[in-house]
C-alpha cells in the first residue's frame, strides 16, 4: 500500500539523508530529556530550537515501526484537492497525500524536520508538495491532517479555530493526539486535562465524527 510504502521506508531514507553522520539512536528518549532539561523553555523555542535532529529519529523510528498504519490510511482515504499537513514531521503523511490530492502544503516548526521532509519531498519526484513558513491568509483546504500535534501545543483551541478557518465548507480534518505523557516517557505532551475537555467541546460543536480521527465541519 502507499501509506505502507512512505511510512515503513522513513528510517532508510534518514540513513540516505545523513550519510556519515547518521548514529543508532531511539531519538525519544533523547527528546524527553531534551525536554526535561529545557521545562521552563516554552513549546515553540523547544520545537524551533532545541532538539535539532532528535525528531529525525525518533519520527522515523516510528513511522518504519509499522504501527502507523491507523494514520496513514485515513490520509490515503480522505485527501483531496487542496491539503495542508500542518506539524507534518518528516513528511511521510504529505507523501501519502500527494499521491490523491492536486496539491499539498507542509508545514513544520522545526528546520530539521523541514530539510529532511523536503529531500524526501525531493527523493520521490513529488512535485505537488510546496512547503510553507506559516499559513496563508487568504487560502482554504480541502483536508487538514494534524497529526501528533494538537498535545504538544500551548493554545490548542486556537490552533484548531486556525485550521477550522482554513478549511472548506465540505472538508475534512484528520486529527489525531495523545494527551497524556506515557508515565513521563512524553512530557512535552502538555495538555491539561481542561484543554482536553475543551478540545472535545470544540469538535462537538464544529464537526461531524466521520471515523476515528476523521472529521467533516458541520
Amino acid at each position: 500500500m502507499i501509506n505502507q510504502h512512505y511510512l515503513l521506508n522513513a528510517r532508510n531514507d534518514l540513513k540516505e539523508y545523513l550519510g556519515d553522520k547518521y548514529k543508532e539512536l531511539r531519538g525519544q528518549p533523547e527528546l524527553r530529556d531534551i525536554w526535561n532539561k529545557h521545562e521552563h523553555s516554552n513549546a515553540n523555542d523547544y520545537y524551533a530550537n532545541k532538539i535539532n535532529d532528535m525528531y529525525l529519529y525518533d519520527l522515523s523510528g516510528w513511522h518504519s515501526s509499522g504501527t502507523c498504519e491507523g494514520y496513514g490510511n485515513p490520509t490515503e482515504k480522505y485527501a483531496s484537492g487542496t491539503v495542508l499537513d500542518f506539524g507534518g514531521g518528516i513528511g511521510s503523511y504529505s507523501l501519502i497525500a500527494s499521491e490523491y490530492a492536486n496539491s499539498v502544503y507542509y508545514l513544520d516548526i522545526n528546520q530539521s524536520n523541514q530539510d529532511f521532509a523536503e529531500f524526501r519531498f525531493n527523493k520521490y519526484k513529488r512535485m505537488n508538495i510546496g512547503i510553507l513558513r506559516s499559513i496563508p491568509d487568504a487560502f482554504e483546504y480541502n483536508t487538514i491532517i494534524c497529526i501528533d500535534v494538537l498535545e504538544h501545543m500551548e493554545d490548542p483551541i486556537g490552533l484548531l479555530t486556525t485550521l477550522t478557518s482554513k478549511l472548506t465548507n465540505d472538508g475534512h480534518l484528520l486529527l489525531f493526539y495523545t494527551p497524556h505523557t506515557s508515565n513521563g516517557e512524553h512530557p512535552m505532551h502538555i495538555m491539561t486535562h481542561d484543554q482536553v475537555k475543551q478540545t472535545d467541546t470544540f469538535m462537538s460543536r464544529n464537526y461531524t465524527w466521520i471515523e476515528h480521527g476523521v472529521y467533516k465541519k458541520k
